[in-house]
């Protein structure tokens, strides 16, 4: 009962830390694009994602710290513990330095020749590139600090400064721009990086708090832990890495294989509706240690927790996804216009059934995940990735949007198959 009480706990504190940000972006993002312009407000646009897609950046080490922390504290290991800790942050530090440095030294054709970005605003977005650069060792390491919390079960600490730490993307831009509309993007990117430097600084804070290490001094390095974490995460980062390259491949086909005025009834649905996987990514991201932990101690329990978590996921996503089917059309109709309802009933109909099936897709990972299994899952994507590229190109062609549309849901159904059926057998071989 304690640890379901738990699951449901951190799944809330997940879930506002990623929704309070949301609601703020869509609050603030209307004021900020009028004082910023089109042009340096695509430029902002694209270092939010950078920032956002960090977890590409840190070889999944993020991830991998919150699964093994999990596993050595049901272990009582927690000398093990520090060593897997201070070899992660080894890391880490050398991808982030490596990272920064190739940065900095692609600032100028990544002004010049990736964003084309125009004269007179050339110097001002090369120094904010520079900044942004400066400011990975931040990110990545904030992110393995993080997961040392959350392997804790400290999800209400480490979402509230993840939470507080994307609401400063918004909010630093809108009360610069409002204090001077003149604020450059550099100013603006440097305040976002001071934010940064003070999340990490509020996990450091929290780890010695709550005493999480058995040493806070300096520990060896061991080989054997720098293998487990590189495995577990390498395998974390083929997966992150395949899930956008996917989406871009999607709208990169829609660009050249339907008209362009079409592809709007596409992508807004998408972007929207997309939002509401925050709830099993977040009931996902709270099951991952204690399904780690439980699977060494109680495996028959593991089993009643996973069931009990998918059986909340499926109380929660049902009527979201029939809301979403019955009503898709007088809401697109009130929302945007009769006329964009038309051409976009369809896709949002079957992206609502994709998302209710992809739902599941997201617990069944995780369970892969605690049983040290993220080669499966990384192995599925890049399947994926090869079946897509035979069947998305025929179906948006045929089809258009709608074929986009369809294309999606055959992906999300073809993996959340497959993961149940992989499941399924791991269950009755090990159970």
């Amino acid at each position: 009962m304690k640890i379901k009480y738990h699951l449901l706990k951190n799944s809330t504190w997940i879930i506002a830390s990623t929704g309070f940000p949301l609601i703020l972006g869509f609050i603030l993002i209307p004021d900020i694009l009028d004082k910023l312009g089109h042009v340096k407000f695509g430029i902002l646009s694209v270092i939010w994602v950078i920032i956002g897609y960090s977890s590409i950046f840190d070889l999944g080490l993020g991830k991998a710290v919150t699964k093994i922390t999990a596993d050595k504290i049901a272990q009582r290991k927690k000398r093990e513990l520090t060593e897997i800790f201070y070899t992660s942050i080894a890391i880490t530090t050398v991808m982030a330095i490596s990272a920064s440095s190739i940065g900095v030294l692609l600032t100028s054709f990544l002004t010049e020749t990736v964003l084309n970005t125009p004269t007179n605003i050339y110097l001002e977005v090369k120094d904010t590139l520079l900044i942004l650069s400066i400011s990975i060792p931040l990110i990545l390491l904030s992110n393995v600090l993080r997961g040392l919390l959350e392997g804790h079960g400290n999800f209400k600490s480490s979402s509230i400064a993840k939470g507080l730490s994307s609401a400063i993307s918004f909010i630093a831009p809108s009360l610069a721009l409002r204090h001077n509309e003149n604020t450059t993007l550099t100013t603006i990117v440097l305040l976002i990086t001071i934010s940064r430097l003070l999340l990490l600084i509020f996990y450091i804070f929290i780890i010695k708090k709550n005493k999480y290490l058995h040493s806070y001094k300096i520990q060896h390095l061991s080989v054997n832990a720098a293998i487990q974490l590189l495995k577990f995460g390498g395998w974390i980062t083929v997966s992150y890495a395949v899930g956008p390259l996917l989406l871009y491949l999607n709208h990169f086909l829609l660009a050249h294989l339907t008209p362009l005025a079409d592809i709007v009834y596409y992508t807004i649905p998408y972007e929207v509706i997309t939002k509401a996987l925050i709830i099993p990514t977040a009931i996902a991201a709270a099951l991952l240690p204690q399904l780690s932990a439980q699977l060494l101690l109680k495996k028959n329990y593991t089993i009643e927790v996973f069931k009990k978590a998918n059986f909340y996921l499926f109380l929660i996503m049902l009527p979201v996804t029939l809301i979403g089917i019955f009503f898709a059309e007088s809401f697109l109709s009130f929302w945007i216009n009769s006329n964009f309802a038309k051409n976009s009933t369809s896709v949002t109909q079957i992206m609502f059934i994709g998302i209710f099936i992809n739902s599941f897709g997201h617990t069944l990972q995780t369970f892969l995940h605690s049983k040290n299994r993220p080669d499966i899952t990384a192995k599925l994507h890049l399947l994926e990735l090869l079946l897509f590229i035979i069947y998305g190109p025929y179906l948006i062609s045929v089809y258009g949007i709608n074929g986009a549309a369809l294309a999606w849901l055959i992906r999300v159904l073809l993996s959340s198959t497959s993961l149940y059926l992989i499941y399924r057998h791991l269950t009755t071989v090990d159970f």
